[in-house]
């Protein structure tokens, strides 16, 4: 059975699949017992977030940006 790839551009393409699935459920964190749901409209706002604090830091396209954190959404 064959399959098909699709290959991005680049990764910002995801932004824009993001913004178009809006309110659809993204991420799913559990803490505790209580249950934290993401949307991919959050993603994509919290993703254009962080370019602009990048941008206020002068950091733009070709610099490279190492982050360090703890795995999730926040």
């Amino acid at each position: 059975m064959g399959y098909l790839y699709f290959v991005r551009a680049h990764l910002a393409t995801l932004l824009d699949d993001f913004r178009r699935f809006g309110d659809e459920t993204a991420i799913v964190r559990y803490i505790g017992i209580r249950r934290r749901v993401t949307s991919y409209g959050e993603v994509a706002t919290l993703a254009g977030r962080f370019v602009a604090l990048l941008a206020v830091r002068n950091i733009g396209f070709g610099d490279r940006v190492v982050l360090w954190a703890e795995n999730g959404m926040e």
